[in-house]
């Protein structure tokens, strides 16, 4: 079994730890130092992965083992923010990207990547309306924002709200 996650994360240490069978890798880098692992291959992912950097794992490992069983396990609530969040801020004149979120979550920092490295937007993470700093406003006319599959509402709602009023 080959599992595809950020090896200090949570969720790939718990599957990890479920049998010295697992493999665990990070990028399309560590493809190459796999071994014959023989026929009967299965590989997953990690549920907060970037789908983005998923699919180019994905599809190194079906070129180096052609028969390989995938089951992408990508949170429909995360393959979608990706998606919004690479549609809106391409699509739009976005000066920067507020991601609310915990810096701590995988989640929210593959968004801020995203946004940052696919959209070439100034982007910030941020937890709560405290931390939104009027210098990073300056020059800014159009505003995004998103959040970790995590994060409350209620805290989204609110940088919104406060964006909005200014």
């Amino acid at each position: 079994i080959i599992f595809v996650g950020k090896r200090n994360h949570p969720e790939t240490e718990a599957v990890s730890g479920l049998s010295d069978r697992i493999t665990v890798i990070e990028s399309v880098d560590d493809i190459a130092t796999l071994p014959d692992l023989g026929q009967f291959l299965f590989a997953t992912n990690q549920t907060t992965f970037s789908h983005l950097d998923l699919e180019t794992v994905f599809k190194a490992l079906r070129d180096k083992y052609p028969k390989i069983e995938i089951q992408d396990e990508i949170c429909h609530s995360t393959r979608i923010r990706q998606e919004a969040i690479i549609t809106f801020n391409t699509n739009q004149t976005v000066d920067l990207c507020y991601i609310v979120g915990d810096p701590l979550s995988n989640n929210s920092r593959n968004l801020a990547q995203i946004s940052e490295t696919k959209t070439k937007t100034k982007t910030l993470l941020i937890e709560s309306v405290a931390d939104i700093k009027p210098s990073d406003l300056k020059s800014v006319s159009v505003v995004s924002v998103s959040s970790g599959a995590s994060t409350p509402s209620k805290l989204t709602n609110e940088v919104i709200a406060y964006l909005q009023s200014l």
